[in-house]
């Protein structure tokens, strides 16, 4: 050991008290000194073998010895504990036990020694510490901090300068005092200065407090002091790994050897080359290019030691502690002159008051390494390390040692211990993206100790009994969040094992949550944030834990018990925060967050829903009552519940609105009773539409219902009644099954989508429709943009009184509806082709030169024959697109398709749309695929779902011989096949989302008779089948007969327009009811050739009939020809005619065109005399008893 510097005491143990030391002299203590430490005029050293020495002045005790002492004299007084480290303050030393007690000697006037004593010349346990097992201890001059094993921070002494960093105005604490601020912050290293104290992380997180006055604590001021933690902003990603103090200035180094200093510069003590005051941590630029190893701060001086052996001072020198022969202080590093053998290196060095001290070790026997001269050598708090690893690794099942549980115990005790156990490689560049934690270690770990049964019952029990108890309500850093990610793993793999421990596992999750549901706003951001990085694996662990325990619970409570307890509430506020980040990131399908138990259960649905009104009702009178409801959380629905939920808030509403009808009805009957000239209002919508006029006669008597009504659309919330002109048919029960209704909108919504009316328009390739861009042509007419309006209306009037609507409108549609953003994958699903080439677009590299592709920003779009360019931005049509600017120009594109070129038309739509549902709550829990769900349903159907749900009456049971045949039949059928049996029975070819529900009735009739559909109660009359083969061919025939009747509802459509000459050639016709710009140029020539034969299309009062009348010079070719030029029209999807169903006629139409033409060129009439070959197709359909009935057209039944 060498010293220097200021010795009038003896303090640094030359032998002599001569009053200077002007260069490094060696001190001969015979032994191998580990640690020194150095208070204002005594030093104490600790040797190798655990013995402590101390020499200096005595005055107060503070050598633990009688006397003063010039030389290194051992202290007594330990017994058998053995001492691993000393610190000492102005007049008073400590020793740390390794079993982390703690002895103290010398004045305690100030509770240095948890006492007000003014000398203890021995060594005194403190025993007011001892249920605490301390690893480190710092003394400032008359206050104390240490750190316990699991990573608790201790303070006592004088407060007078906050130095203890409690907070409190109190000038002194005699007994340790936990700082509670820095609770669960984990801490490498504890440091004080006279008046100032601090704790560093093992990231480089820097908390100081304390006197101020100079700017000590680097919190860029000079108030007078800080009496609470707080952190040191500057040094956050610096990579900091030791920190010194010394009187009224503070150093850091960090990682890769830098040196910041700050504080009080007056005597160059900061190293800048000047004697200004620093109050944020300024880089010495001086020690840039030197890789300094060790660092320390006297009284005010600094030294340090670099990887080069060199010593280097700076600051004070009035007493030569510089080690420079002279009394000149320094503002910059300077070399101290040390004279060492060839054989030994410098290792250490130290510093305390107006002295300076040094070590050297045999580098031939210990070769030193820079990483080595690095490591502070302090002693850490508990936390989990590949020592442990390696322990239970060899365990087995065999029990742990009672060593091995304590140190378990403590660090799933102990917040900071935990927080400190699994830090990544990057943990120091900790901050509010990244958590600097490592959950693939941490889960590596927890596999390995959930092995174990002794070690999972003792990490579950530490978890629920004092950590999640202990975390703070207010983090005191960023760091302190890593917990709330790895707590929740650690349930994780703890719920895989809870049948074991179930006792103790029971409430740990809901604790958890409750805890993280209380963290403050900057907190929750930045937990979100670390959310979001997580991944898939680690994301969803964390999310089945909070799921599972939700639906653990549902499991064993009545739904009527939920709100006795907040146990529910507290995990879906927690649930909700996973469920945002999921949002945001799209880290998980949302059905990932569909609770079990809960989707489905109708009267459970029901109860749900009415907590949630109560208490909505309750609040809004003023009075507000908690009632848990998961509708304050409608993720945890699937869009089969939620539809559901929306059927019974819109039925309530439906009955709400007619009893207030009925109730003004009887008003104003009172009123005007003598008079008789009440006016009264129907209690239900009530549209009386005819088939051949379903458009008009619907828009007439909507307007006519908004119109009428001083409530406006809002009219249209009462329950809804759809009668067809002519028929009996209608629906039974508003509430439940109502095929007529069901029909209607099919037909409403198949009329409106016509092309003809220029509302919307398909796609070739994607077969999806968007509104037309008239770029502004129409956007001021007010009948065309009632249109949509009035669109608009319909389809939420569908999704009112719960019926889907077969729209073929894209996702982007129901992201609009919902106030989300339309993006590229949208764009791919409308406009495949051109979604792809904008995904071309922002993959191009510089190297693909977009210049030379010849994009502008500007659009080309044709309609109605007229091709148009639009700039997408000012100027577009002249602004080239490049590598720069395609992220724009793909924004910008569809920014234009979805949102500019459809603006009036779409706001008009949703309007109309939101006239209806806005005071639907339950709509706007709907996220958009929910909501395509649920208007348009269920586009996959479960044909074996609908199998096990139907319901069988009149004899018929499942077991039934008949039953078992018509099942086995029907799933003989094709998907289409299918679907044209579905339009039979249900009047629609999609499912709604709550389900299907299938009547099958027996009727005592022959074999021979085809079913017979009752469509507002999806009952089926099915004749006793008794073979499967003959079945599949009557539910066949049912598929023929739908598309029938769809090709009779298409004339009755044509009949309308009331053309009166007899005969019409069909082309014509069908360009009156469609658009001609539908029809491509292969399927229809411009000019109808006078060689083909004419077709026209009569209606009488009785039926409608396809006539051909035959050419005198057709022949079999021309025939075929026209016969597949119909073919390619009526499979248009315009007019919803399928394939199948269009070739058998338009094949029965042939055979007869060729037998007739055969016998043309030997047989010549003329064209009055043509033969007519008529297809017969009812008008309508026949009424049966309260219901429409589907009756079966056989091949017979065509003339």
């Amino acid at each position: 050991m060498y010293g220097w510097g200021k010795n009038d005491y003896g303090q640094l143990g030359l032998g002599s008290e001569n009053m200077l030391i002007s260069c490094p002299s060696p001190i001969d203590a015979n032994q191998s000194v580990i640690s020194i430490a150095s208070g204002l005029r005594h030093t104490v050293y600790l040797t190798s073998t655990r013995k402590v020495y101390s020499c200096g002045s005595n005055e107060f005790g503070q050598l633990g010895q009688q006397k003063s002492q010039c030389r290194p004299s051992l202290v007594t007084g330990f017994g058998a504990e053995e001492i691993f480290h000393v610190a000492a303050g102005d007049f008073f030393s400590i020793a740390i036990a390794e079993s982390g007690l703690l002895f103290g000697w010398g004045r305690s006037l100030n509770g240095e020694l948890m006492c007000k004593q003014d000398s203890l010349h021995e060594p005194k346990l403190l025993d007011k510490i001892m249920h605490w097992s301390v690893v480190q201890v710092a003394c400032g001059a008359q206050h104390c901090i240490a750190l316990t094993e699991e990573g608790t921070i201790l303070s006592w002494g004088s407060n007078t300068q906050g130095q203890l960093g409690l907070g409190s105005s109190e000038i002194e604490f005699l007994e340790p005092t936990i700082i509670a601020s820095l609770n669960a912050f984990p801490i490498s290293q504890i440091c004080a200065g006279a008046y100032h104290s601090g704790v560093l992380s093992p990231s480089g997180t820097l908390f100081t407090w304390g006197k101020n006055n100079w700017g000590q604590l680097g919190h860029g001021n000079s108030d007078s002091f800080q009496s609470s933690p707080r952190l040191v902003k500057t040094l956050r990603h610096q990579e900091v790994v030791f920190v010194a103090m010394g009187e009224e200035h503070s150093v850091c180094r960090t990682r890769n050897g830098g040196v910041f200093s700050w504080g009080h510069g007056g005597n160059g003590q900061l190293g800048h080359n000047s004697m200004a005051n620093v109050t944020q941590p300024k880089k010495i630029m001086e020690l840039m290019g030197t890789t300094v190893c060790q660092i320390c701060c006297g009284r005010r001086h600094t030294i340090s030691l670099t990887d080069k052996r060199k010593l280097l001072g700076f600051g004070l020198n009035s007493n030569n502690q510089l080690g420079t022969h002279n009394d000149t202080s320094a503002r910059l590093p300077i070399t101290i002159p040390i004279s060492l053998t060839d054989d030994r290196q410098l290792s250490c060095i130290a510093a305390g008051g107006d002295q300076s001290f040094s070590g050297s070790q045999n580098e031939s026997s210990c070769p030193l390494s820079p990483e080595y001269l690095m490591s502070a050598g302090f002693k850490q708090p508990r936390k989990y390390s590949s020592k442990l690893a390696a322990v239970y690794n060899t365990l087995e099942n065999r029990k742990l040692s009672d060593s091995a549980q304590r140190e378990l115990a403590a660090i799933f005790s102990s917040p900071a211990s935990l927080n400190a156990s699994f830090l990544g490689d990057n943990h120091w560049a900790t901050n509010s993206k990244n958590p600097g934690l490592s959950l693939s270690k941490c889960s590596s770990a927890l596999v390995q100790l959930f092995r174990h049964s002794q070690s999972r019952d003792i990490i579950i029990h530490s978890i629920k009994n004092k950590l999640i108890p202990s975390l703070p309500k207010v983090p005191p850093d960023i760091e302190t969040l890593r917990l709330h990610l790895t707590i929740p793993i650690v349930l994780h793999f703890a719920k895989q094992y809870k049948e074991q421990f179930t006792q103790d596992f029971t409430g740990c999750v809901v604790s958890f949550a409750r805890k993280s549901n209380a963290l403050p706003e900057n907190g929750e951001k930045v937990l979100k944030f670390w959310l979001s990085s997580l991944g898939q694996l680690y994301f969803s662990r964390i999310l089945n834990v909070i799921k599972s325990d939700i639906e653990s619970y549902l499991h064993k409570t009545p739904a009527s018990d939920y709100s006795k307890t907040d146990y529910l509430k507290v995990l879906c506020i927690y649930f909700k925060r996973l469920y945002e980040v999921n949002e945001a990131e799209k880290i998980l399908s949302s059905d990932q967050f569909y609770i079990r138990g809960l989707n489905g259960n109708g009267p459970q649905l029901f109860e749900d829903y009415k907590n949630w009104r109560m208490s909505k009702v309750h609040c809004q009178s003023g009075t507000p009552v908690e009632k848990f409801s998961f509708c304050q959380f409608p993720f945890v629905y699937d869009a089969q519940a939620k539809s559901i939920l929306m059927r019974i808030d819109s039925q309530i509403h439906q009955i709400q609105k007619a009893n207030m009808t009925r109730q003004r009805n009887i008003n104003n009957i009172a009123q005007n009773i003598l008079t008789g000239q009440a006016h009264l209002r129907s209690e239900m919508v009530v549209l009386n539409i005819s088939r051949d006029k379903i458009l008009s006669d619907t828009i007439n008597q909507i307007m006519h219902q908004i119109f009428q009504s001083s409530e406006g659309p809002k009219a249209l919330h009462k329950p809804l009644i759809v009668q067809f002109n002519g028929e009996q048919a209608r629906d039974a029960n508003i509430q439940n099954e109502a095929g007529v209704r069901r029909e209607f909108f099919m037909l409403l919504i198949e009329a409106i989508l016509d092309p003809c009316y220029g509302m919307v328009k398909e796609d070739d390739e994607s077969n999806l429709v968007w509104f037309r861009s008239t770029h502004g042509v129409f956007d001021e007419d007010e009948g065309f943009n009632q249109e949509f309006f009035l669109f608009g209306i319909v389809c939420a009037l569908a999704i009112y009184n719960d019926n889907i609507v077969d729209i073929h409108f894209p996702f982007a549609l129901y992201k609009k509806l919902l106030g989300e953003k339309p993006n590229l994958t949208d764009l791919k699903e409308l406009y495949p082709s051109v979604g792809n080439s904008m995904d071309r677009i922002l993959s191009a590299t510089e190297e693909d030169c977009l210049e030379d592709w010849g994009l502008y920003f500007s659009v080309e779009q044709t309609e109605f024959d007229m091709t148009t360019e639009i700039d997408l931005i000012p100027g577009g049509r002249e602004i080239a697109v490049n590598y720069d600017n395609r992220k724009d120009y793909v924004e910008t594109y569809i920014d234009f398709i979805f949102n500019v070129s459809v603006k009036t038309k779409f706001e008009n739509f949703r309007k109309g749309f939101n006239a209806l549902m806005e005071d639907n709550q339950i709509f706007n829990m709907f996220r958009p695929e929910e909501l395509q769900k649920i208007i348009v349903g269920a586009t996959v159907v479960d044909w074996r779902g609908i199998e096990s749900s139907a319901k069988y009456h009149d004899g018929y049971q499942a077991g039934h011989p008949t039953i078992k045949v018509f099942w086995a039949a029907f799933h003989q059928l094709s998907e289409e096949e299918k679907r044209k049996f579905l339009i039979f029975l249900t009047g629609s070819s999609r499912v709604p989302l709550a389900g299907l529900t299938v009547n099958l009735k027996k009727v005592n009739v022959s074999v021979d008779h085809l079913p017979v559909a009752h469509t507002c109660f999806n009952l089926l009359d099915l004749p006793p089948y008794t073979d499967v083969t003959k079945t599949v061919q009557k539910l066949r025939q049912i598929s023929f007969s739908t598309v029938l009747l769809n090709l009779s509802n298409l004339l009755l459509q044509i009949n309308s327009l009331k053309k009166k000459p007899s005969k019409i050639d069909f082309r014509d016709r069908l360009k009156i009811v469609m658009c001609r710009s539908q029809f491509s140029d292969d399927s229809v020539d411009d000019e109808l050739s006078p060689d083909f034969s004419t077709l026209s299309i009569n209606c009488n009062s009785e039926s409608c009939s396809i006539d051909y009348f035959a050419d005198e010079n057709a022949n079999a070719e021309e025939s075929a020809e026209l016969a597949n030029r119909l073919l390619k029209i009526l499979a248009n999807p315009i007019i919803v005619i399928s394939m199948i169903a269009a070739s058998f006629v338009l094949g029965f139409l042939l055979a007869c065109i060729i037998c007739k033409c055969k016998n043309s060129t030997e047989q010549k009439k003329n064209d009055e005399q043509a033969p007519v070959y008529n297809f017969v197709l009812p008008s309508a359909p026949i009424a049966g008893q309260n219901c429409y009935t589907q009756n079966l057209y056989t091949p017979q039944q065509i003339v």
